[in-house]
This record gives structure tokens, sequence and C-alpha cells, in this order.
């Protein structure tokens, strides 16, 4: 694990009009992510051991950050969901991004690019969320997926009756229905009737005809989006 300080962002690259050099301007803001968003990573500072990864993918992946207005380019980054923010590698160095200092991240796998927000900017019972959330969907109401970690504490007896010994990093997800302003977090049946109580009988004809499965968010983002008004 690493103790994160704050963000130091350093991009190998910048979009803006379509040209194949950087101009003055990019060069300039290249450097200024570089000299004030923060310090390399310090290794080997975890307050406790844990066992498991933090990132969402344990492989460096190129994603595209945005920062208000502007667009850069990562080759290798990684998204961290202990500590909810990013880890950079550059020129052989890992640096973090804290996530006050980027709206969002993107990438494309698989004919697909997922976009991540910090999760703690939507609360849900009054608590910000943790790690990251990607919003799927066009509709009215949409599914928010958070990507996040559970930590499970270990056995107090695991030294004698064997077992994990540290705190163990399980990655999860949990699926909300997101009208704009406000979370319903969708773990079963029950609560997809009581948010869909004015449309109930819509509701039921669905689920007996499609019978999907709720944890999966996509089989979750077709039924949202038939009950979305037209």
């Amino acid at each position: 694990m690493k103790n994160i300080l704050l963000l130091l962002a350093s991009a190998a690259f910048i979009y803006s009009a379509p040209a194949l050099a950087q101009s003055y301007d990019q060069t300039k803001v290249q450097l200024q992510f570089f000299n004030h968003y923060g310090r390399v990573a310090q290794k080997g500072k975890a307050p406790l051991a844990n066992i498991g990864s933090e990132f969402l993918y344990d492989d460096w992946k190129a994603m595209d950050i945005t920062f208000k207005d502007t667009t850069v380019r990562f080759e290798e980054v990684k998204i961290n969901l202990f500590y909810s923010n990013l880890e950079v590698l550059y020129n052989g160095e890992e640096k973090i991004i804290d996530n006050r200092h980027f709206r969002h991240l993107s990438l494309s796998q698989n004919g697909q690019s997922p976009t991540f927000i910090p999760a703690n900017r939507f609360s849900y019972g009054g608590k910000a969320l943790e790690g990251f959330a990607e919003i799927i969907g066009e509709g009215e109401t949409k599914v928010l997926i958070q990507h996040h970690l559970y930590i499970k504490a270990p056995n107090p007896q695991a030294n004698i009756v064997g077992g994990h010994t540290a705190n163990k990093l399980m990655k999860m997800t949990d699926n909300y229905l997101f009208d704009g302003e406000s979370l319903t977090l969708i773990k079963k049946k029950k609560d997809l009737t009581e948010h869909y109580r004015k449309q109930s009988k819509a509701l039921d004809q669905y689920l007996k005809t499609h019978k999907p499965d709720l944890k999966d968010p996509r089989q979750l983002l077709a039924l949202v989006e038939k009950m979305n008004p037209k």
C-alpha cells in the first residue's frame, strides 16, 4: 500500500484541436500540472498491512483525464479504490492525482468507453460514497455503479485457527438508480417496487417477462430504460 500525499499530474500529451505537435499553450498547461499538482507517491508507509489489491484494474491502462475544461492523456494509469484517487506512471516514477483536481476519466476497452467519477461527488443516506462511480444510460433515470472496497477484518483467532491475519481488501460494486439528484440503492426486488410504486403494473410485467439479474448493471439498465418516460 502507498501512503498517498497530494497529486502530481504529468501528461503524455494534451487533447486540443486536431494537430500533431503540441502548441506552446499545451506545453505550458502540461508544465503547470507537473509543477503544481502534488508530489511523488511515497512507498512503505501504509498505516495497516492489507491483503489484496486496492486498484480497480491491476494493470496500467491508458486513460483520458479531464481537468476542468482540459482533457489530458496519460499512458499508464491505475484507479485506486482505497484512496479514491489515481496513480500515474510517468518517467519511471509513480505520481498521484488527487480526486479534488479532476472531474472524470475514461478509457477504451472491449469496445466500450466507461467514464469514472470520484464517488465522493455523490451521497446516499447522508454519507458520501467511496471509490469511483460509473454512470450508464441516457434517459431521465440512469444506473450508477459504485466501484469500491470492502475491508474484511481478520479473525481475532487467525493466528491459532488459521486464515488471514491482516485486513483483506475485497472489490465490490453496488448499483443505484440516479435521477440526476438522488440515489436509490438497488439490492433486491423490494427496492425496485418501492422506487417504481407508481408504475407497479409495468414493473411487475417486466420482472415476470425478463427476470433480470439486479446485480448485473446492464440488465438493471435495460429495466430502467423500459420504465423511463418516453
